[in-house]
């Protein structure tokens, strides 16, 4: 599921005496936590998931209503390796949001900003004879992938580029007004997936931002920048 071909990290064991180990750090910020190791950031550019570390609810906190002093204590707290232990199975429902509007004879444009809100979803999932259960694992395709993977790389230094100066990229996802999130959570999935940045749209519109409530208050793991085109 990598967006660039695999920059493995072998296991931080030492190949020979003296050799140096990966140091790895997890950057506190304001909204929440993100890994990297040694100066690679973990948190995006390669398919990854969410914990439930990862973001906060302003006064809310973390899931659970836990607070920075509750992780910073001895222990793995809302660790996601604890998630890795066991590992997660489930019932996979795949909204092929692109797909969908190649039939209807329509453009979603991967790089540009286009709300899926539970209506649009809800269609999408009658036309694929989808029918949702409490616990699914919804995988969201919106052909961002696809587009990512077709442009070569001048396009994507040009686009980074771009979207920096324009203060973020740009794709569509899932809408990031509380009515959407009602949806999710009437729904009951379990985790959400998608090929895109964020799951949700991006730019973000105000000052919502649904990672916010998904993760830190529903407690569900967010996947984002996987490869669903075989699926499709």
């Amino acid at each position: 599921f990598n967006l660039e071909p695999s920059r493995s990290i072998p296991h931080p064991g030492r190949a020979k005496v003296g050799a140096e180990l990966y140091q790895h750090h997890i950057n506190v910020s304001r909204t929440g936590r993100s890994d990297s190791v040694d100066k690679w950031e973990l948190h995006g550019g390669l398919g990854h998931m969410d914990g439930l570390r990862h973001m906060r609810y302003r006064e809310f906190g973390y899931y659970q209503g836990l607070q920075d002093a509750d992780l910073d204590k001895p222990g793995t707290m809302l660790g996601i390796e604890r998630w890795a232990q066991h590992g997660l199975v489930g019932r996979g429902v795949f909204l092929d949001v692109a797909r969908h509007f190649e039939k209807v004879g329509q453009k979603l444009d991967p790089n540009k900003r286009f709300p899926l809100r539970g209506d649009l979803m809800d269609a999408i999932a009658k036309e694929e004879k989808v029918e949702f259960q409490p616990g699914d694992i919804m995988l969201l395709r919106t052909g961002w992938m696809r587009w990512y993977l077709g442009i070569t790389l001048e396009e994507k230094e040009a686009a980074h580029e771009r979207d920096e100066a324009a203060g973020g990229i740009e794709c569509p996802g899932i809408d990031n007004d509380k009515e959407t999130a009602g949806w999710l959570w009437d729904r009951q999935f379990s985790l959400l997936f998608a090929d895109n940045q964020a799951v949700e749209a991006l730019r973000t519109e105000g000052s919502d931002f649904q990672h916010r409530r998904i993760i830190a208050l529903f407690g569900m793991g967010v996947g984002e920048l996987l490869d669903f085109e075989a699926l499709s």
